[in-house]
Order: structure tokens, then sequence, then C-alpha cells
């Protein structure tokens, strides 16, 4: 009996200790972060309002701000290896106009330091999603944010240069984008006209 008890207690202690949970880092800053990406275990960085980037080299526990060239909101933030990544995003104003204002940035120092590649600004979407292949080839998918700017109109952004030159493919409001290859990819798309009628589509 009294081994049966050593056994359950074992058995218990160690399901509790495989059950780690989610546990609150600290971070250099009090901007809303929108997205993560880890190239390894220890090696990430996080994007969000204002233009912030923050970098970890120690799995999550330190977590330094770095400097951006933008004030404008990054949705997202990926890298090809320790030190090519982009990250993306834009803002609305309505002044009078609904205007949506884009932004892609780069690096190539592991997120030391951050800079516009040759841009694809675009006055009515912004960016919500990057895939980076490698260094050098990128998609970016973009999209409106009002259902009222009839500029809007949606798609996905390809270079083959790390950022030099841009081309536009797709149609549709595009927002999640995923690619295996630089010829096979998915992407979430949506579209909503005057009326409101909503096309989804993947």
């Amino acid at each position: 009996m009294k081994k049966l008890i050593v056994i359950l207690l074992m058995l218990i202690c160690n399901l509790a200790i495989s059950q780690t949970g989610w546990f609150l880092q600290t971070t250099p800053t009090t901007k809303n972060l929108l997205d993560i990406f880890f190239i390894n275990s220890q090696t990430g960085w996080a994007c969000g309002d204002s233009g912030r980037i923050i970098k970890t080299t120690n799995g999550g526990s330190i977590w330094i701000q770095k400097i951006t060239p933008t004030n404008y909101t990054l949705r997202a933030i990926r890298f090809s290896d320790i030190n090519n990544g982009y990250a993306v995003g834009g803002d609305s104003y309505y002044n009078p106009f609904c205007i949506d204002y884009t932004v892609i940035i780069k690096t190539t120092n592991g997120g030391e330091t951050w800079q516009y590649p040759q841009n694809t600004f675009d006055p009515w979407d912004i960016y919500y999603e990057v895939a980076v292949l490698n260094k050098d080839t990128i998609f970016a998918s973009y999209a409106g944010t009002d259902n009222y700017c009839m500029g809007s109109s949606g798609g996905t952004y390809i270079t083959f240069n790390g950022g030099s030159n841009w081309s536009q493919f797709g149609s549709g409001w595009m927002k999640g984008i995923s690619f295996i290859n630089s010829s096979t990819g998915w992407a979430t798309t949506y579209s909503i006209g005057d009326v409101m009628i909503g096309f989804f589509r993947v």
C-alpha cells in the first residue's frame, strides 16, 4: 500500500511539473504589441503600435526596445534568418477623407537598426501580414480598413531583391498570408462592398 502511495505521489508531482503555463513578461513599452516572431528558442522580436519593435536574446526574459523610422502601427514581423527581417503595417486617418498609410521596414543586422526599402506606399490600404522566404523574397498582403473608403483594393506585393522593387498581384482585401516557397502559398481574403455584402475566401 505504501509503495502504491509513493508511486501515485511521484506521478502527481511529475504531472504538475510537466504542465508549465504562460508567464507574464516585462517589456520596455506600454504600447499594444500585435505580433511576435522567434527565429530560435532564444531570439525573437515583437512589434506593435507607434512603430514599436522590441527584441529578446534570452527567450523572452529581457526585452530591449529598438529604434524604428516610423510611428505607424506595425502589424506583422518576420525574419528569414538571425539578421534579415521585415515589419509591415500602417494606419488610417480621416481628415476629412479616409486615407490609409502603409509602411514596410527592414533590418539586416538582427533588428538593431531599421530602414525603409524602396517602398510600395498605397494611400488606400495598409499591410497586415508579411511572409519572408529568404532575405530577398518577401510577400506583403494589404487591405483596406473602412467599408466606405471607395479606393480600397487589397492584394499582395512581392519582391525578389530584398525590397528594392515590388510587384503587385492578386486582388481582394488580403490579411493572412503564408508561403512555403516562391510559387506556393495561401492567403485569407475578404471584400466588403458599399451594401455591406462580404466575400470571404482562402
